[in-house]
């Protein structure tokens, strides 16, 4: 019957079998250039940011017309598509 120790480096050895020592490359992800629709993370981010400044620029433009009816709209159908 072979030893502790002997038994603990037998595991060891069958453990790392095909392992240089760092992860697989199936284990990897990288998320900043993960492609979506032909587009990263990032850019897709930065389409939603860009988006939501626009609008809120509009928004500060109304401000000078004083209109009820468009506020009112925004109010309640708020961001339905």
């Amino acid at each position: 019957m072979p030893s502790t120790s002997e038994q603990q480096t037998e595991r060891d050895e069958v453990a790392n079998e095909g392992s240089d020592g760092d992860e697989s490359d199936e284990d990897v992800v990288d998320t900043e250039r993960e492609m979506i629709g032909g587009k990263t993370f990032g850019e897709r981010m930065t389409e939603h940011v860009t988006l939501l400044r626009d609008f809120a620029d509009g928004l500060e433009y109304q401000l000078q017309f004083n209109d009820h009816r468009m506020l009112d709209r925004l109010e309640r159908e708020g961001g339905a598509c």
